[in-house]
């Protein structure tokens, strides 16, 4: 084991206190932040001596059975306990299944996010790159829906609003969850996440949140461009990792008339497109 599975849960026995799972507080001072080693294992029905090289990164593959045990113990969410899971998959060797290649490289999802020509969507990868946007995307104007950009780093470069934290937790709690947390692109986004957040990033990924992201409100743009919409993410199966974002707003709000009045300019260029290629044989294909 090369110690990934060991680094989390001490990282996340840290941040337990005895309270937090019912534990009874003996006389005396605790000279742990958190839940001791043994109070873990107590908690799991597993030996201290096994947890502890479980921690050390010492212990044999850890069986489903423990690692749930573990996700118990350390009262891990369903998303959190698949994190888990496949940590000890890459600590057992497992390589990533979205390397090479890379979502960077695969057409199908521009050509995914371009027949999409009623809401705005992009695609991103497991570090929270924007590897695919469509055009309504583009009609936007929001750097965060630009390929190239990293979302997780977007998000924090927006603390002219209220909410934009909670923004930011999401795209970390997804940076960890879907990253393989030993490849070299996501060490470079921890990196300039560290520059662009300073202090509140390290306290913010110190929680050591992983989970997927889920659907809520989203606020894009700034001044008269703010567009205040929904996030809808979908899970991309042929690129593990990525996922699908989906933009809309509700019926009736100015956003949603917006959006209607895009989607409507994107299916009249569509249909010029169209009526140009049959009109001009020059411009078919060759072979055509």
């Amino acid at each position: 084991m090369s110690g990934l599975v060991g680094t989390y849960l001490r990282d996340r026995r840290q941040l337990l206190r005895p309270a937090d799972v019912n534990l009874r507080l003996y006389p005396g001072r605790r000279r742990v932040a958190g839940l001791r080693r043994e109070e873990v294992a107590e908690l799991a029905g597993i030996s201290p001596e096994y947890y502890v090289r479980l921690e050390q990164g010492r212990g044999h593959q850890p069986s489903a059975q423990v690692l749930g045990a573990l996700g118990r113990a350390l009262q891990l969410g369903p998303d959190a306990r698949a994190y888990l899971r496949r940590l000890a998959r890459l600590d057992a060797g497992e390589t990533p299944a979205d390397q090479p290649p890379t979502c960077a490289r695969d057409r199908s999802l521009t050509a995914l996010v371009d027949v999409l020509t009623f809401l705005p969507a992009v695609v991103v990868d497991r570090n929270q790159d924007v590897v695919a946007a469509n055009g309504m995307a583009a009609r936007i104007c929001d750097p965060a829906l630009a390929v190239g950009a990293n979302a997780a780093v977007e998000a924090f470069s927006r603390r002219d609003d209220a909410r934009w934290e909670r923004g930011a937790a999401a795209a970390l709690a997804a940076l960890r969850f879907h990253a393989d947390p030993r490849g070299r692109r996501f060490a470079e986004v921890v990196d300039e996440l560290s520059d662009v957040g300073g202090a509140r990033f390290a306290e913010l990924w110190a929680r050591h949140e992983a989970r997927r992201l889920t659907p809520g409100p989203v606020v894009l743009g700034t001044g008269q461009e703010r567009w205040e919409l929904r996030l809808q993410p979908l899970d991309v199966p042929a690129c593990p990792g990525a996922t699908l974002l989906l933009l809309s707003a509700p019926p009736g709000t100015r956003e949603a008339h917006e959006l209607g009045r895009m989607a409507a300019a994107e299916r009249r260029a569509d249909l010029t497109a169209d009526t140009d290629l049959a009109t001009d044989p020059a411009r078919l294909p060759v072979g055509t």
